[in-house]
């Protein structure tokens, strides 16, 4: 199972990890927050090819794309992109794309703020990310942003799923409270 533990021992899923590894996963956090289970939702496996994408801006809203739950829970999303090389530069090329939620929720990498792909004519490039976020309202969806697409982009896809935990800061609270208590 691809479950990882940050410092704290909070179990995470990885980089590797699969839908298959969830159950065993969510076993995990439930055994950690002291509660007998927790039962995850999911949004996907969720595939989106955009094909060609000329030179310039733009955005797509992925209403296909639902993150259905309420105000508060944390979902846990996985998203693998996928961009082919510019056509005929005969260098390097450089796409920028950003994702957030319709809510306004930003998903995006620290410093420069969206996903840079630099891409040699000929070549494809592949990132994975992984986010986790509070939902701020009860449905949300995604939005695919291209900030920055000098010379275009060919066989542009994502792929993407996620994991609804729930509300944890209740069973966080009470986790606690039995830590103290205990002592």
């Amino acid at each position: 199972m691809a479950v990882e533990y940050d410092p704290n021992g909070i179990p995470i899923l990885s980089g590797e990890s699969m839908l298959s590894d969830v159950p065993t996963y969510t076993t995990e956090v439930a055994s950690f927050l002291g509660l007998d289970q927790i039962v995850p939702k999911f949004a996907g496996p969720y595939h989106h090819n955009f094909g060609n994408l000329a030179a310039g801006a733009g955005t797509t809203s992925l209403t296909a794309f639902r993150f259905n739950g309420e105000v508060g829970d944390v979902w846990t999303g996985s998203f693998n992109f996928g961009i082919g090389s510019v056509g005929g530069t005969g260098g390097l090329g450089t796409c920028k794309v950003k994702l957030q939620l319709a809510s306004g929720i930003q998903l995006n990498s620290g410093a420069n703020g969206g996903l840079t792909f630099d891409m040699a004519t000929g070549g494809m490039t592949v990132s994975h990310a992984t986010f986790t976020w509070r939902a701020t309202q009860a449905n949300d969806h995604l939005i695919f942003q291209v900030v920055d697409n000098a010379y275009g982009t060919t066989d542009t896809q994502l792929k993407a799923s996620a994991i609804n935990h729930g509300n944890l800061s209740a069973t966080t609270r009470m986790k606690r409270e039995r830590t103290k208590d205990a002592k």
